[in-house]
């Protein structure tokens, strides 16, 4: 038997601050209906909470709907141990697991016989090489009649105050290192052809859009700062400098611009994102 693919968060846990931001109503408002209709229902509904991160929406989730139970998994133990600091302090740790998991392999972790009435992924399908076959595993393990809710970036519609030609240059960076190392830079809109490639029935499947925006000092500081670090030392200098994309002086110029961002007191920066719900 051929052994799982690899999945890997190709941009590195060093600058996740900006992901501990992210909340149920932030990042996942698409999904609260069908949770509201579930959690009045059912009793004690489940969610396997996929590629979870730092678990700030996974805890969001558990404290907005007190009936949810909670599985979140992660490829790395080290933010899972974050993720988890994060619900015992809050208090909700007990109504949250968290494990070590592949998602293309996740009955290795949950087993084949588990099933959850909401399957839940938050910006994860962007970074795979092989997002269809990782869509198989999340649909595989949802209940009949049960959901699978994902959201994810579309990288081409970054929108930026000032609107500068150095902001256009790293935008075209960004895609085109995330693309080099595996992701797919327009998987927001891809989602619902992804899904029904995965098995999903056509019928079943609503695809929207939602939006972020980043704005107030210290969202400003987060988000560029996140940005500003990972161009000076993180993966995508190195993909950049290993193909050729851009020199050294030229990142140097795009963290610069960062920072001038981050303090120009009318900055902001928007994306769009895929919202996909199937049910199953």
């Amino acid at each position: 038997m051929a052994s799982p693919a690899t999945a890997t968060y190709a941009p590195g846990y060093n600058t996740t601050t900006h992901h501990e931001f992210r909340t149920a109503h932030n990042s996942a408002a698409y999904l609260l209906p069908t949770l509201e209709k579930l959690c009045a229902t059912t009793a004690n509904p489940t969610m396997l909470d996929v590629g979870c991160g730092s678990g700030t929406i996974t805890a969001s989730f558990a404290q907005h709907f007190p009936t949810l139970r909670i599985t979140a998994v992660d490829l790395s133990p080290e933010i899972l141990a974050r993720a988890k600091d994060h619900a015992e302090t809050i208090g909700v740790a007990d109504r949250i697991t968290f494990k070590p998991a592949n998602v293309y392999d996740l009955t290795a972790t949950i087993g084949t016989e588990t099933q959850f009435d909401v399957v839940h992924a938050h910006q994860m399908l962007v970074h795979l090489s092989e997002p269809v076959k990782a869509l198989q595993q999340l649909i595989s393990v949802a209940k009949p009649g049960g959901w699978l809710a994902c959201r994810d970036i579309c990288m081409r519609t970054f929108s930026f105050y000032p609107d500068t030609t150095i902001m256009h240059s790293w935008t075209r960076l960004q895609i085109a290192t995330h693309d080099a190392a595996g992701g797919s830079s327009n998987a927001g809109a891809s989602l619902a052809a992804w899904a029904v490639q995965a098995g999903a029935s056509r019928d079943k499947v609503k695809l929207g859009m939602g939006s972020w925006m980043y704005a107030s000092p210290q969202e400003r500081e987060v988000w560029g700062g996140t940005f500003r670090d990972r161009i000076r030392g993180g993966a995508m200098r190195s993909k950049a400098l290993e193909l050729g994309i851009a020199s050294e002086a030229e990142m140097e110029e795009m963290a610069r611009e960062w920072e001038r961002w981050i303090e120009n007191v009318d900055g902001c920066c928007g994306s769009l994102h895929g919202e996909l719900l199937v049910q199953k």
